[in-house]
């Protein structure tokens, strides 16, 4: 399997020249066509076998040849020193060692966005394991020393897991309205896989689709967009809006994302302002109520505010808990993701924000708590009446965008 280059013979060569005695007779005779027939054709056919011959071993021996391969497969002899381009979710099986041999070599990258699993044949391994995996972009170059497999690889070569920085959302100076701005920076992709860079300031413009637009349809009224930056295998990248704050529709030759933020339409279509500082992003308006309750009751109250969906976030809340009676109150926050904490005036769960003068009073705070992913928190006050008012608004929210994860 080591040696490409399969020899080739001449065939059609006249070996036994005519007589040469002298004389001027027909078998004496030198003749273009018996020249032609005898030596020249038979030359130029075996040249021709050996320039082909030779093309084909270089293109195998030094991978010019490049297999592209979407399934499963089981390697042999007419894929080695080939580059196996492999896409999709599948297992690549190498052959036997014994029927490899010393001299093979076989070259697997994964160009696409799924995992590539190298299988040994049975219990023979790879680098001491039974198998190996490739996730996008990184590739193994295999070689058996007669026993097992070993292989050269980029897989170790992972960037710092979570990493982020920069990366920063604003609206654009010159069309607020429609235009998202990603400043430089750099991010790991969410597996954890490639590094990122921006180099310079990328605008997403949402009247494109694709890299540097949104991912699909049109900028719709009163919707929440999730912003990205994504990659391909070469290192270029762009900024990406969509809907879906997990799975983007990716455009061509992208395989690499990372959810950076969120930014939301208003009822004309236009971007909300907004300020971004790092994890914190807060409306740079007054945003409307999300709960204007009264004689909510004393049992646990699940509410959505206006932080992103799909993602679990610290939710910066304005809250006024008014009470025009003679009645002590308190209101607490939790995050739905765990159990009922419902408010106590003396004992725990102490509410965050209380009143305790009685009369015709109201009190103010500002509260932080984790959402769940719907947008929601959870709260409950310690005493309900007529003359009992809740009222929250989101002043803004804290992402940390897959920093932990």
């Amino acid at each position: 399997m080591g040696n490409k280059y399969s020899s080739v013979a001449i065939s059609g060569y006249n070996s036994s020249p005519p007589p040469d005695d002298g004389s001027n007779t027909a078998a004496n005779e030198v003749t273009w066509a018996g020249i032609k027939g005898k030596l020249g054709d038979p030359v130029k056919t075996q040249a021709a076998s050996i320039d082909a011959g030779v093309l084909a071993a270089f293109g195998q021996q030094f991978g010019y040849n490049i297999e592209n391969v979407a399934t499963d497969l089981t390697l042999g002899a007419g894929d080695t020193n080939k580059f196996i381009a492999c896409t999709g979710n599948h297992t690549i099986t190498l052959p036997a060692v014994a029927t490899a041999g010393t001299s093979t070599l076989y070259a697997v990258i994964n160009v696409g966005s799924g995992t590539t699993t190298i299988d040994g044949n049975g219990s023979e391994t790879i680098d001491t394991a039974l198998t190996i995996t490739l996730k996008p972009g990184q590739f193994a170059l295999l070689a058996t020393d007669g026993s097992a497999w070993n292989s050269a690889s980029n897989r170790q070569s992972s960037p710092l897991r979570g990493h982020l920085s920069g990366l920063t959302l604003s609206r654009n100076a010159g069309t607020p309205n429609t235009k998202i701005d990603v400043a430089a920076g750099q991010a790991t992709d969410d597996t954890n896989v490639a590094s990122m860079t921006l180099a310079a300031t990328a605008t997403i413009d949402t009247g494109t689709v694709g890299a540097n637009g949104l991912d699909a349809g049109v900028l719709a009224l009163s919707t929440w967009y999730h912003a990205y930056v994504i990659a391909k295998l070469d290192g270029t990248t762009a900024g990406l809006l969509s809907t879906s704050a997990t799975s983007p529709t990716m455009p061509s030759g992208y395989v690499f994302k990372r959810r950076i933020g969120s930014v939301k339409t208003n009822a004309s279509t236009q971007f909300l302002a907004f300020f971004q500082n790092g994890d914190d992003f807060l409306w740079d308006a007054a945003p409307a109520l999300d709960v204007n309750s009264n004689n909510p009751g004393i049992l646990a109250v699940t509410s959505t505010t206006t932080i992103p969906p799909g993602v679990r976030v610290r939710a910066n809340l304005n809250v006024q808990l008014a009470e025009l009676s003679v009645n002590n109150n308190a209101i607490n926050f939790w995050s739905p993701d765990i159990s009922n904490q419902l408010a106590g005036l003396s004992a725990t769960p102490l509410g965050q924000i209380g009143l305790f003068t009685g009369g015709s009073n109201a009190a103010y705070g500002q509260v932080v708590v984790w959402s769940n992913a719907s947008q929601q928190v959870k709260w409950a006050v310690a005493f309900s009446g007529a003359n009992t008012t809740v009222r929250i608004q989101a002043l803004g929210w804290t992402d940390t965008r897959g920093r932990f994860s």
